[in-house]
C-alpha cells in the first residue's frame, strides 16, 4: 500500500511521501519527532498529529473527557462536529448563547442548571475561539472561572493556530485541551490536524482516544505538511509584516467607505454588506468574474481567509477591487439577519433520540427540530434538535448549502 506503487500521475501530482511502513523508513520517530517540536512551537505539553481533519479531533477529545461528567457546556455556534460527538457520546450539551454567560451571576437560573458550573455533572466548556468571523471572547476570565471549579476548558481552535504567532491571545495559553485545524491556516494539505494539551494527566487518553477514531493509514504526505506548514510559519520573519499590512488594509477599506467587520484576526478580512449598502450577491459575483474566491458569503457578509502563502501584491490587488467594486455594485439587497428562537422544548439528546417525521420546511413553523440544520460554511446550526422552528429559521435554511434539510424538507419531533 498504497496501490500507486510510487508508479504513474499520482506520485508526480501529489508527493513520493506517500507511504507506509516501509522497512528503511522510521515513521514512529519522525511523527513523534514532528509532534514533539511541533508541541514546543505551540507552548503544549504534548501534541497528537492526525489526518483526519479537525472533525475527528473533536471527537476524540471529547471521548477523552467523557468520564468526567455527563454534561458540557457549548455556544450554540458550534461546529457541527461537535453536535454529533455529544450525541455519539452521550453528553448533554447546555448550550448557550455565549461564552460570557458563564461568568453571569444568573448562569444557573438561566440555564436551569443547579449550581450552576460547579455540578458535578459538568465536564467544563467547549467553545469555538476564534470564531468564523474572528470574534473572540475573555478566555482567560473563562478559564479562571472553570479552575477555581475544577472543570476543564476544551476549546475548538479550527480557525486560531496562526494566533500564537502574532500579538494576540492564542487559545493554548489557557486551554486544557484544544484542536488546532492546521489545514485552514497554514501551509498544510487539508485535512491535517492537531489534539493539543496542557495537562499531561490527559496526554495517555487523548492519545488512546485519538486511536480510536482515526484511520489506521494515516496519510505522511499530510502529516509532513503539518510539520512544513507549522514551523516555515515560525520562521517566516515577515509574519509581523503581514500583520500590520492587513490591519493597514482594512484602515484604507474603511477610509474608503467599506464597512469592515471589527476583528484582529489577521489572516480573516469580513466585508459588511449592509453598511457597506452594497448588494452583497453582485458583489460577490463580480469578486468571481475578477477570479478573486472568497470563503463565505452569508448574505451580509463576504468573508476572505488568507495565509502567510498570500504576498503583499495580492493584498494590496484585493483591496483596490473591493473600493472599486463598491461603486459599480447595486444597494444591498437583504435584510438584518435574526438569530430566530431559542425556545427549546426537550433536551439535545432526548430530540436526537425521539422519532421523527420529514415535512416542508414550509410548513415547519412552531414544530420542534429532532435534527440540527444550518449552513454551510460555517457549518454551525441555526435549529438545533429540541428547538422551536421559527419563520426566521425557515427563511435562513431556505436557501443553497445547507445540512438538516432534505429536499426542502426538514425533520421534526412526532
Amino acid at each position: 500500500m498504497p496501490g500507486h506503487k510510487g508508479k504513474g500521475i499520482l506520485p508526480s501530482l501529489f508527493s513520493e511521501l506517500d507511504i507506509t511502513e516501509l522497512d528503511y523508513v522510521d515513521i514512529v520517530g519522525a511523527v513523534n519527532k514532528a509532534e514533539n517540536d511541533i508541541a514546543k512551537e505551540l507552548g503544549a505539553k504534548s501534541c497528537v498529529m492526525k489526518t483526519d481533519g479537525a472533525s475527528m479531533c473533536i471527537f476524540a477529545m471529547l471521548h477523552a473527557v467523557k468520564d468526567n461528567g455527563e454534561k458540557i457546556v457549548i455556544t450554540k455556534n458550534s461546529h457541527k462536529s461537535v453536535y454529533n460527538a455529544l450525541e455519539i457520546l452521550g453528553i448533554e450539551p447546555i448550550i448557550i448563547d455565549k461564552e460570557s454567560d458563564v461568568l453571569s451571576a444568573d448562569f444557573s437560573e438561566k440555564y436551569g442548571v443547579e449550581n450552576g458550573i460547579k455540578n458535578a455533572d459538568i465536564i467544563g466548556c467547549l467553545f469555538t475561539y476564534p470564531d468564523y468571523y474572528g470574534n473572540v471572547f475573555d478566555i482567560k476570565s473563562i478559564s479562571k472561572v472553570l479552575k477555581n471549579n475544577k472543570k476543564l476548558l476544551l476549546i475548538d481552535n479550527s480557525h486560531g493556530g496562526h494566533y500564537k504567532f502574532y500579538p494576540l491571545v492564542y487559545a493554548g495559553e489557557y486551554a486544557d485541551i484544544w484542536v488546532d485545524s492546521i489545514h485552514k491556516v497554514f501551509a498544510t494539505l487539508n485535512q491535517g490536524a492537531l489534539i493539543l494539551t496542557n495537562d499531561k494527566t490527559l496526554t495517555e487518553k487523548i492519545q488512546s482516544s485519538a486511536d480510536i477514531f482515526s484511520t489506521t493509514s494515516p496519510s505522511y504526505p499530510i502529516l509532513a505538511s503539518m510539520e512544513y506548514g507549522i514551523k516555515s510559519l515560525a520562521e517566516n520573519k515577515e509574519r509581523k509584516n503581514f500583520f500590520f499590512h492587513v490591519r493597514s488594509i482594512k484602515n484604507l477599506l474603511k477610509g474608503s467607505g467599506i464597512a469592515v467587520y471589527e476583528n484582529d484576526d489577521p489572516y480573516k478580512l469580513v466585508i459588511d454588506c449592509l453598511s457597506s449598502d452594497m448588494n452583497v450577491d453582485e458583489f460577490a459575483k463580480a469578486l468571481r468574474d475578477k477570479k478573486i474566491y472568497f470563503e463565505m458569503n452569508d448574505g451580509r457578509n463576504i468573508v476572505f481567509m488568507f495565509s502567510i502563502e498570500n504576498t503583499f501584491e495580492e493584498l494590496d490587488r484585493l483591496t483596490q477591487t473591493i473600493i472599486k467594486l463598491k461603486k459599480q455594485v447595486g444597494t444591498y439587497n437583504g435584510k438584518e439577519k435574526t438569530a430566530g428562537s431559542t425556545e427549546r422544548k426537550v433536551s439535545y439528546l432526548t430530540a436526537r433520540k425521539s422519532g421523527y417525521k420529514l415535512i416542508p420546511l414550509t410548513k415547519a413553523e412552531g414544530q420542534t427540530a429532532q435534527e440540527n440544520a444550518g449552513r454551510f460554511p460555517p457549518c454551525y446550526p441555526t435549529v438545533v434538535a429540541g428547538e422551536v422552528i421559527t419563520k426566521e429559521i425557515i427563511t435562513e435554511l431556505s436557501g443553497e448549502n445547507t445540512f438538516g434539510v432534505y429536499g426542502g424538507k426538514i425533520k421534526v419531533i412526532k
